[in-house]
C-alpha cells in the first residue's frame, strides 16, 4: 500500500455552502473525475448519478471511473464519460494518472474510504489536481482495521482540499474512528427530487397495479437487503405486529435486492407470516410501491444518510426509523417520523402498532414530512451545495497556486 507524507490534522476550510468571489476560475466548466467501484444500484451510486444528471454541463464535466462493471446500474446521463478501470493497488493510481491527464481533469472526488488512499496518490503526482473525499457510512461497522491502514486513511484524509460527509453522525463516526479532530468533515447531506417523488393520488390505483389487498396496511421497507439494514428485525417485529393485531390485515413490502441468498425469505416462512410478507426485488422505479403503502420503516443498524427515507417522506409517507447516523439528521421524532432503537424488536413493533393504530398521527407525520423534505432536502438545494462546494475548492486551489513563492522567494526566506 502506498506511503503518504504528512500533514497537519486540522482542517482550515470553511463550510462548502459559503458565498464564491468572482474569478476567472468560475467561468468555465469544472472537469470532475468521479472512481467509483461500480455503478450498481445503492445509495451512494445513485447520488452520484443524481449529481451528474442534475448540475448543469455549463457548470461542469463529469467523468466516472469505474472499476466494476455491471448488468444493474443506476441510470447515467450520455454527456457523461463514463471510463473503465481494470488495475488494483498502484496500476489502478496509474490509471487513475492517465485518466486525469487525457481527460484535463480540474478535480477528483471520491466517494468512501475503499478507493481513497490509491485516488489521493495519483491526484498527488499530478501536483495541482485537488481532490475532495465523501463519506458515505461505514457498510460494515465491524470490520477490523490495522494500525497501519487506519494511518493511511487518515493521512489520505489530510491531503484532500475538502472532506463531506453525508450526515453530522457520519462525521462524527468517521472522526471517531479515524482518531480526527471535531469538524474535519463538512456537511453534504444528500437530497431528493421533491417533483419526481410526491404524494400519491389514487393509492387504490396504485394497489391495484402491483396487486396489493386495498384493505391492508401496508409497511414498506425500500433497500439491498442486507444484514446493516437490520430486515431481520423489522421481520421479527412485524410478526410480533401480526400476532397482537386481529381487526385488520396487514402487509410488509421489502423492496430491494436480496443479498442474503433468501435468509429473510425462510424467517419470514419460520415466523409463520410469510402469507403477509412480500419480496420484491430490485425495480426500476420505486415510486408505485410509496404511493401504495400507508408507512414506511427503515430499521437499519447503521446509516449514512439514506436517500429512501429521504423519499418517503416526500412521498408523505409517515416513517419509522432506527435513531443512527443520518436517521437522527432527518427526523425529528414526533414531528416528521418515529425513531426507535437500532436492533430493538419490541420497541419497533410497538411503533409500527402506534401508527397502525392511530390515524390522526399518520396523518399529522404525513404532512410533515413533506414539508421536511421540501425545506432541508430538495434536490435543488442540494445541487446548489455541490457546485458552491466545487467552486470553493478550485477557488482555493487557484488562490494557493497564485501566492505560492517563486525560488527566489524561498532563497530570501532562507537567508
Amino acid at each position: 500500500m502506498p506511503s503518504l507524507p504528512n500533514a497537519s490534522l486540522h482542517s482550515t476550510r470553511q463550510p462548502p455552502t459559503r458565498a464564491v468571489p468572482k474569478s476567472p476560475i468560475n467561468q468555465k466548466p469544472i472537469t470532475i473525475l468521479h472512481p467509483v467501484h461500480s455503478l450498481a444500484v445503492g445509495g451512494l451510486e445513485r447520488q452520484l448519478a443524481a449529481v451528474v444528471a442534475g448540475l448543469s454541463p455549463s457548470h461542469c464535466r463529469h467523468v466516472i471511473a469505474v472499476r466494476e462493471l455491471t448488468a444493474a446500474s443506476v441510470e447515467i446521463p450520455e454527456h457523461v464519460t463514463i471510463v473503465n478501470v481494470t488495475g488494483d493497488g498502484g496500476h489502478f493510481s496509474r490509471e487513475l494518472v492517465q485518466i486525469i491527464d487525457r481527460e484535463a481533469i480540474d478535480l477528483v472526488h471520491i466517494r468512501g474510504l475503499t478507493m481513497l488512499v490509491d485516488t489521493v496518490v495519483a491526484a498527488r503526482a499530478m501536483r495541482s489536481v485537488p481532490v475532495v473525499a465523501s463519506f458515505h457510512g461505514f457498510e460494515d461497522r465491524t470490520a477490523v482495521w490495522s494500525g497501519v491502514r487506519r494511518k493511511l486513511i487518515r493521512e489520505a484524509l489530510q491531503h484532500c482540499q475538502a472532506r463531506w460527509a453525508v450526515s453530522r453522525a457520519a462525521a462524527d463516526e468517521a472522526s471517531q474512528r479515524l482518531n480526527l479532530p471535531n469538524g474535519f468533515f463538512d456537511v453534504m447531506p444528500n437530497g431528493v427530487d421533491t417533483d419526481r417523488f410526491q404524494p400519491v393520488n389514487d393509492q387504490n390505483a396504485a394497489r391495484a397495479s402491483l396487486d396489493i389487498d386495498a384493505d391492508a396496511f401496508v409497511f414498506l421497507s425500500v433497500g439491498n437487503l442486507k444484514l446493516i439494514k437490520g430486515h431481520d428485525y423489522l421481520i421479527r417485529a412485524f410478526a410480533q405486529l401480526v400476532e397482537s393485531t386481529s381487526d385488520q390485515r396487514a402487509e410488509l413490502i421489502l423492496v430491494g435486492e436480496d443479498h442474503l441468498d433468501g435468509e429473510l425469505q425462510q424467517l419470514a416462512t419460520k415466523l409463520n407470516i410469510a402469507d403477509c410478507v412480500r419480496f420484491v426485488g430490485r425495480v426500476d422505479d420505486v415510486r408505485p410501491w410509496y404511493h401504495a403503502a400507508d408507512a414506511f420503516v427503515l430499521p437499519s443498524l447503521a446509516e449514512g444518510h439514506c436517500n429512501a427515507l429521504l423519499e418517503a417522506l416526500a412521498c408523505s409517507l409517515p416513517a419509522i426509523a432506527t435513531r443512527t447516523g443520518g436517521n437522527i439528521d432527518t427526523i425529528e421524532t414526533g414531528c416528521t417520523g418515529l425513531l426507535v432503537a437500532p436492533g430493538n424488536v419490541a420497541e419497533l413493533a410497538t411503533a409500527m402498532s402506534s401508527l397502525m393504530q392511530n390515524e390522526s398521527t399518520r396523518e399529522a407525520l404525513s404532512t410533515s414530512a413533506r414539508e421536511a423534505a421540501l425545506a432541508r432536502f430538495g434536490h435543488a438545494t442540494m445541487l446548489d451545495r455541490y457546485l458552491a462546494g466545487y467552486r470553493n475548492v478550485m477557488l482555493d486551489t487557484h488562490q494557493a497556486e497564485t501566492v505560492r513563492p517563486t525560488p527566489t522567494q524561498r532563497e530570501l526566506a532562507n537567508a
